[in-house]
């Protein structure tokens, strides 16, 4: 039996998914280069590349709508990393990580889109869009269960004391009313003394 449950979560948990490199390589193709990157415009939430056509992807994460809001601030990330990748090719310096990107693409993710951002990311063609859909799956299944010597032992033996404790209760009640019975009829069996004999005539 199978159920799905909605849970509670945070952009965090979202970016902590993402940045796993498994979730990025088998979801989306890409290669996770660095999250929480900081900019001269805010903080990029996960870095990431794309091999095959050399582009470097930016991923903005909302946990709910995105409006256009998030597009303008993806775009203002995208157009930072542009200029940083202009800058890195102009320089002297052979080991910089950017010289070999040629692309620069957002990739935003969120429960859905607003109408104002629909009408923005159509119109550009290196913005992406995924929706999250966060749930707990609870899955029950029967199982059998054998129980050992041990578990059977100890709750056997607390039982059998659980059964001497009522049985000796019972046996001292019936011992107590048994005595109280005899006495009742030892006292009615005794004949009345002299005194009581002559009253009575």
């Amino acid at each position: 039996m199978k159920g799905v449950v909605d849970m509670d979560y945070s952009e965090k948990d979202i970016e902590d998914y993402l940045a796993d490199e498994d979730v990025l390589s088998e979801e989306f193709g890409l290669t996770y280069l660095q999250r929480q990157f900081q900019t001269s415009y805010g903080i990029i939430d996960i870095l990431a590349y794309q091999e095959e056509t050399n582009t470097l992807v930016v991923i903005e994460i909302k946990k709910g709508v995105i409006d256009e809001n998030a597009v303008g601030q993806i775009m203002r990330y995208i157009g930072c990393m542009n200029d940083l990748i202009i800058h890195c090719k102009e320089s002297d310096n052979p080991n910089d990580c950017f010289k070999n990107i040629d692309n620069v693409t957002g990739l935003l993710i969120g429960s859905k889109l607003s109408d104002n951002a629909i009408s923005i990311i159509r119109h550009f063609d290196f913005l992406d869009f995924y929706s999250h859909n966060i749930n707990m799956v609870i899955e029950l299944s029967s199982e059998s269960y054998t129980r050992t010597a041990e578990s059977l032992l100890s709750d056997f033996k607390r039982l059998t004391e659980t059964i001497q404790d009522r049985v000796k209760y019972a046996m001292d009640t019936f011992k107590k009313l048994a005595e109280y019975e005899r006495d009742k009829a030892n006292e009615a069996t005794q004949p009345a003394d002299q005194g009581d004999i002559l009253d009575r005539s």
